[in-house]
């Protein structure tokens, strides 16, 4: 696990909204982690959310504009974690 990784993982998600997309139309939430990590990254919740706040405001927009996270709401990327919050990615 990573904080590299999790901004990795958030620069790809600003930059390729194909990849966002595939995210978001993940059947399950273990759909979605393997997605994650078939990609290459690896980071847990604490980690994306460590990368999330550090964010300015231009880079939130970048990621929403993807359609996985905003600024209030982050329901796409916690998807990956269904009821399991803290469950690595």
């Amino acid at each position: 696990m990573s904080l590299e990784s999790a901004q990795a993982f958030v620069a790809k998600l600003a930059s390729d909204p194909a990849f966002a997309a595939e995210l978001k139309l993940a059947e399950s939430a273990e759909a979605c982690a393997d997605l994650v990590k078939a990609a290459g990254f690896d980071f847990n919740e604490e980690e994306l959310v460590a990368v999330r706040a550090e964010l300015s405001d231009e880079q939130l927009d970048d990621v929403a504009a993807a359609g996985f996270f905003g600024h209030a709401n982050s329901e796409g990327i916690y998807r990956c974690w269904g009821d399991a919050p803290g469950k690595l990615i």
